[in-house]
């Protein structure tokens, strides 16, 4: 069965590992980090990039680095799918 708390960690670990490892990250790029908590809060289970964005509130969306989005957002999709069929 999927479970929101592996999904979580495997989540917040591509982010210590991919966004910030050996990285200068400030307050201010982690409030707008693509897998900050409340991003990750509204992850759910897309199917694609698009299908993510289109489920945010505004507020998460537009306060999300732009190039977060070319960069990392396919990955997470990938990571989620994984989740998601191992649970199945």
């Amino acid at each position: 069965m999927f479970e929101d708390a592996d999904l979580r960690r495997l989540l917040t670990s591509f982010r210590d590992l991919e966004l910030y490892s050996g990285k200068d990250v400030d307050l201010e790029s982690r409030r707008h980090c693509i897998l900050r908590r409340a991003m990750i809060d509204h992850l759910g289970q897309p199917r694609s990039v698009q299908g993510w964005r289109l489920g945010l509130p505004g507020y998460l969306l537009g306060n999300t680095e732009p190039g977060h989005w070319q960069l990392y957002a396919p990955r997470v999709i990938e990571l989620v799918r994984r989740i998601v069929r191992a649970g199945s």
